[in-house]
């Protein structure tokens, strides 16, 4: 009895540790694996050097402005999550937090779609037939999660 529990103890504490590496691995493989994937579009559209410049240039402005968005974004949360955590909140405190929170989520969305169009103005004819055969996997994501949480609520 006491080496059973001894042993079970012994598992639990392995997993407990070993575990979270293994997602910690995982996370950084994917991102990995994204980085790649998104390289060999660029590649499969044989760009020239001044189209390859003047990518770099976009994604360079794209990450910045998105560094100060996503900063933002977190800001919004916080304040939400700081609103809610107050004794006694009004109805119009929480919607003003919350329709912030939603339109930088929105300068979000439009500054990703800046940027794409940004470099897709930049291919030509046959560049831009390579591009629209790119499957734009992020935007699949969340019409599945929603009709996911329909299914389930009915």
């Amino acid at each position: 009895m006491k080496r059973t529990f001894f042993a079970i103890i012994v598992i639990t504490l392995i997993a407990v540790v070993l575990l979270p590496d293994a997602f910690a691995q995982n996370r950084k493989f994917r991102k990995k694996e994204h980085r790649m994937e998104r390289m060999h579009r660029l590649e499969r559209l044989n760009l020239t050097d001044e189209q390859q410049k003047k990518v770099d240039e976009f994604r360079v402005s794209h990450q910045r402005e998105m560094i100060d968005l996503r900063s933002e974004l977190d800001k919004a949360k916080l304040d939400i999550r700081e609103l809610k955590n107050k004794s006694d909140y009004k109805r119009s405190d929480l919607i003003s937090a919350v329709e912030k929170l939603s339109a930088i989520k929105n300068k979000i969305a439009i500054a990703q779609t800046n940027h794409h169009m940004d470099i897709y103005e930049l291919l030509d004819k046959n560049q831009k037939e390579v591009w629209n055969n790119f499957r734009p996997k992020r935007f699949d994501k969340p019409v599945k999660r929603i009709d996911k949480r329909m299914e389930d609520t009915e």
